[in-house]
């Protein structure tokens, strides 16, 4: 455990306090002081800083190259062959990530802490190896570009710290709740299996694609289509769906125009990549080019866009549409977003054999997703997105909060 202040400081540079004479100072002037003192914002000292790594791990190529990539992160790539990444935790920048306990070994709560923290590279020509978990490193954080943010230089191979040796009374609580999770793992276990008749319902329609990844499918019909997605993401799409209409009713009941129903384009749910079971494609997108997809995974859907936001007189309503999308999705449970002319796609992030994939979004463009800065602005100027997509380039804007009854949605109730 690193304690706030131990490696950097103090990084904010004025701390002053200014004295005050209570017996000649009026109120008023009191009460501006306090608020001034206490609410005006303070510099940060400049790094680099000094940080410790909670985690290595591999970035494939192949894989990125999926919805919602950063495109400036392609150019970390000088060939096809994996590169080194890291999370490293700045105690007085990431102080607001809680500390993972232990990130030699860690449990679920541990992987989502450490996963907060930002990512660090080295330096193209640099060994990328070099670096272990626990060891004290130099790094340069990039405000503008996080694929910028750069490990620079070993300051000492510090082994890893377990946890403390808990007291009996805790040792036998830890004991008890791991107990409870191992037993809830050996159920999910059980009960994730794979399940052959749900094989069947997902091969009759999608022309005999299988589920070579052993993916825990399930079929259903909702809002009146057949959807096919893994079993969590699934419960996520029906919670979606169904607050979808509950707000549509209430949007259009306020007299605020009708944002329309919700539908998938078929075929764009779970897909099995291409490279796994030929290149046939009958009847829609069964079938995946990206082996990394998070659709391959079935944690990914792509809602058809209502094509009436297209044209006017519903063009100016469009951003207000897109946010009442997102607004649902999240407080569904799904972290990624991909906004074009004819899709929004939405996902969970969770993709098989990886890490949970970071909250991040991207546009498309010409027929083709991109993160590029100048597409998302271009995006931004035709009024697809509202200006909370502005405030940052890779990660997209908390909506949950999203006031959906104080914006219109077109120029007349039920239209």
């Amino acid at each position: 455990m690193v304690n706030y202040g131990e490696y950097n400081g103090n990084l904010v540079i004025d701390e002053n306090k200014d004295s005050l004479d209570t017996k000649t100072t009026k109120s008023t002037t009191a009460i501006k002081k306090a608020v001034v003192g206490n609410y005006t914002s303070s510099e940060m000292k400049k790094g680099p800083y000094v940080g410790y790594i909670v985690k290595k791990f591999k970035i494939v190529k192949e894989e990125q190259e999926d919805e919602g990539l950063l495109d400036a992160a392609l150019n970390l790539f000088s060939s096809n062959d994996p590169i080194t990444a890291y999370k490293v935790r700045i105690p007085e920048i990431d102080c607001h990530i809680p500390e993972p306990q232990n990130y030699t070994s860690p449990d679920e709560e541990d992987i989502l802490y450490i996963d907060m923290h930002p990512t660090y590279f080295v330096p193209k020509g640099a060994d990328s190896n070099k670096f272990e978990l626990g060891n004290k490193v130099l790094v340069e954080i990039d405000e503008t570009d996080q694929n910028k943010n750069l490990i620079i230089k070993m300051i000492e191979q510090s082994k890893p710290q377990n946890p403390p040796s808990p007291s009996s009374k805790k040792a036998y609580k830890d004991a008890q709740k791991n107990n409870k999770q191992n037993n809830k793992k050996e159920a999910t276990a059980q009960s994730s299996l794979p399940d052959a008749s749900e094989l069947e319902k997902w091969n009759a329609y999608s022309f005999n694609s299988g589920n070579p990844r052993n993916i825990d499918i399930i079929t259903k019909t909702v809002n009146g289509q057949k959807i096919t997605l893994s079993r969590p993401t699934m419960s996520k799409y029906e919670t979606f769906v169904d607050m979808w209409t509950q707000k549509r009713n209430e949007i259009v009941n306020a007299g605020l125009g009708d944002p329309g129903d919700i539908q998938y384009i078929f075929g764009e749910a779970f897909r099995v990549w291409k490279g796994e079971t030929g290149n046939q494609q009958q009847g829609g997108s069964f079938k995946s080019g990206l082996k990394g997809s998070i659709h391959n995974s079935g944690g990914a859907i792509d809602l058809r866009w209502n094509s009436k936001y297209n044209s006017n007189p519903h063009r100016k309503y469009t951003a207000n549409y897109v946010n009442l999308v997102v607004h649902c999705a999240q407080l569904s449970g799904f972290i990624r977003f991909g906004i074009g002319g004819t899709i929004i796609h939405i996902d969970t992030g969770v993709s098989v054999g990886t890490p949970l994939k970071n909250a991040t979004w991207w546009v498309y463009r010409n027929g083709k997703h991109t993160s590029k800065v100048d597409d998302k602005k271009a995006t931004y100027r035709a009024g697809v997105i509202s200006s909370d997509w502005m405030n940052n380039f890779y990660t997209p804007p908390d909506l949950k909060n999203f006031d959906y009854l104080s914006v219109r949605y077109g120029p007349s109730a039920g239209v």
